[in-house]
């Protein structure tokens, strides 16, 4: 067996398990040890049964004395052992778990691994993990890593299989490492990541895999922007014989309203651009409401008439819509032709179109690559590295790209992040109105809805409120508040006002964001579907429920649907959490409006992945400081030339960098 052994070289991984893998793209055993845990629980710390103490987490080495399986006064099957060892006597215990007692024989000796909790009047072992006392320890009494669940493979199979291997591999199977100077730069050797990072022996060494890992997962992006710019220089691009500021001059001249500042500022930026030998290659950054979309047809507008197409890609198809529809209004005057095309919008001969609008569709369209001149990529962090690049991956061709975000990020992280993609910011807001947010407690929540009934009288106001979740899942105790429940409530609560929902999967999700732009709902029950983009100008309140579930720059980005005509609007955040921090947190949106300040706050508090779509980078060991670590940034540029050098006649590729994150 070695790195690149197929899967089904493991026993026990037989056709069924090897689908289940495989259809994540899975096919060798590097894959699997690539396959990286989502968690560690620390289940080293053995205790006697007589100094359990309630909110431990240990194992306990015991003896099975009987079993029995009882009901709750809530219906919830409740499964338990009791075990013993020489100190004394506890229940251990599971939920709605029939088939586990199946698996423990009376008398024997087993290591059970959980949480000490308090159950009744007595204390009991709520169990993780378990294993007979006579096997090698790969559940129990050592850091345990859990994976991802959507493999439909368990983490207890995934485990074995991936300690077998570990077990099997030498030092030999591992190639040189590429990174010179390891010592030096205090970093484990790739092989001793691999170990550490899926089984430690103890928290040190963990930590020393998550770093090696990181510095692989930055070094990698770096490798990438740097082979970005020699396979530039290789590439042709948009010849542009347009008089751009002319043209540009024309455009503004038209414009049913006046730009800001920043707005001008970039249009400058992308009319030198135009004019530059090298081919545009900027991230515009903008607060929502900050005007981004008309500096996306601006750009549009100036490839159409330069003769090449335009294409802009959106995450969702209710914003490729809405790009479409604004489209069509800002370019009124020009004679240009746009289409859209997403998964129910299907359209012939994409040729004819100037500018393209469209979802991920257009990743399987039959483009001409040499016609595209211009590539956008709205909310670009929703979409994965590979899937950004497909639209530019012609050998000879390369499009002028413009990606949007509308999370905006110092300068110092957009370098790190983008390398040397120009960046833009918007600034500023048409709107001359903040969205006024408000924690509200449980309990003024009545008081609220009833203020929202009369808002919707007297002003005839529409409503969003989202959720975290669309309906219950069984078997899960302390719900979220769900889109279904949400709708139940608010039709008995508000019976006189028109109220539907939407999520992502909703057959009708299009029929009815129509109905809410036309006025023909009130309240408009959703998820996090509405964060990106849409623009409906008579929306003037939120009621964001279980807002602690949000991030604060999602939710700064939730309220930017609200009060896009100027008028004044309003955000209600809801929580069921009483915990201080969590609430604390969230005031933080009551009194700061400024979309930067919040998104160097979320970075703090939750990390790059939520935020800025790292996790599509592969960055599911970088944390905050890393990416702002100047010193590290330069060591790490400084090694990937020093890579690239020593390997340029064949090429790197990392055995860390985790592909299916």
């Amino acid at each position: 067996m070695n790195l690149y052994s197929s899967l089904t070289s493991i026993p026990g991984i037989g056709p069924s398990t090897y689908l289940k893998l495989n259809r994540l793209g899975l096919e060798s055993v590097l894959d699997l040890l690539q396959l990286y845990p989502t968690r560690h629980d620390d289940y080293s710390l053995i205790s006697s049964i007589a100094f359990l103490q309630t909110g431990e987490t240990v194992t306990i080495k015991a003896t099975v004395v009987s079993s029995s399986q009882n009901l709750t006064r809530r219906n919830f099957a409740v499964q338990t052992l009791k075990i013993k060892d020489q100190s004394d006597t506890i229940e251990a215990i599971w939920f709605n778990q029939p088939y586990v007692l199946r698996q423990f024989k009376s008398g024997q000796t087993y290591l059970f691994s959980g949480k000490v909790s308090q159950f009744g009047s007595k204390l009991v072992l709520l169990v993780a993990e378990y294993e007979p006392e006579d096997t090698i320890q790969i559940h129990t009494a050592r850091f345990v890593p859990y994976y991802t669940g959507r493999l439909g493979v368990s983490s207890k199979v995934l485990r074995q299989k991936i300690f077998y291997v570990l077990g099997q591999l030498t030092a030999k199977d591992f190639m040189l490492d590429p990174i010179p100077k390891l010592s030096q730069l205090k970093l484990l050797s790739s092989q001793q990541a691999l170990i550490n990072i899926h089984f430690p022996k103890n928290a040190l060494l963990l930590k020393q895999a998550k770093e090696r890992l990181a510095f692989e997962q930055l070094l990698d992006l770096k490798l990438n922007q740097l082979q970005k710019q020699i396979n530039l220089q290789t590439k042709s691009g948009p010849k542009i014989t347009i008089d751009v500021r002319q043209l540009g001059q024309f455009f503004v001249k038209n414009l049913p309203f006046q730009l800001t500042a920043s707005q001008h500022k970039t249009i400058s930026e992308i009319n030198d651009d135009f004019g530059s030998k090298q081919p545009l290659d900027r991230i515009l950054m903008g607060d929502v409401g900050s005007g981004k979309t008309v500096i996306m047809a601006y750009a549009a507008y100036l490839m159409a008439k330069a003769g090449y197409q335009a294409v802009i890609m959106a995450p969702t198809e209710a914003l490729a819509h809405q790009h479409y529809q604004s489209f069509g209004e800002l370019l009124k005057f020009a004679n240009v032709k746009c289409g859209l095309l997403t998964a129910k919008n299907k359209i012939s001969n994409l040729d004819q179109y100037s500018i393209l609008i469209g979802t991920h569709a257009l990743l399987y369209a039959k483009l001409n690559f040499t016609k595209i001149g211009l590539l956008i990529i709205d909310e670009q962090h929703k979409f994965g590295v590979s899937q950004r690049q497909v639209l530019t991956d012609d050998k000879h061709w390369q499009p002028f790209v413009l990606m949007v975000s509308a999370t905006p990020i110092p300068r110092s992280l957009a370098l790190t992040l983008y390398g040397q993609t120009q960046v833009s910011y918007l600034t500023e807001s048409p709107n001359s109105f903040l969205v006024k947010t408000y924690l509200v407690p449980e309990s003024k929540h009545l008081k609220s809805y009833q203020w929202i009934r009369n808002q919707i009288k007297a002003h005839q106001v529409q409503i969003y409120v989202v959720c975290a979740a669309i309906e219950n899942k069984q078997g899960r105790i302390n719900e979220l508040k769900t889109v279904t429940q949400e709708k139940e409530k608010l039709q008995e609560l508000l019976p006189e006002l028109r109220i539907e929902s939407i999520h992502s999967k909703h057959p009708q999700k299009n029929e009815y964001l129509n109905q809410f732009r036309k006025h023909a709902l009130d309240i408009l029950i959703t998820t996090s579907l509405i964060e990106v983009g849409l623009d409906i100008g008579n929306a003037s309140i939120m009621l964001i429920e279980d807002a602690d579930r949000f991030g604060l720059s999602q939710l700064h980005q939730l309220r930017g649907r609200i009060g896009r005509r100027g008028q004044q609007a309003f955000c209600f955040l809801f929580s069921q959490s009483q915990t201080p921090s969590i609430l604390s947190r969230l005031r933080v949106l009551e009194k700061n409006h400024n979309a930067l300040e919040i998104a160097t706050l979320d970075l703090k508090l939750r990390g790059p992945g939520d935020l800025l779509g790292t996790a599509q980078h592969g960055f599911s060991f970088v944390k905050t400081e890393d990416l702002l670590n100047t010193s590290l940034i330069e060591t790490i540029a400084k090694t990937a030339k020093q890579i690239l050098a020593n390997y340029e006649t064949k090429g790197y590729t990392s055995i860390l960098v985790n592909k299916f994150t």
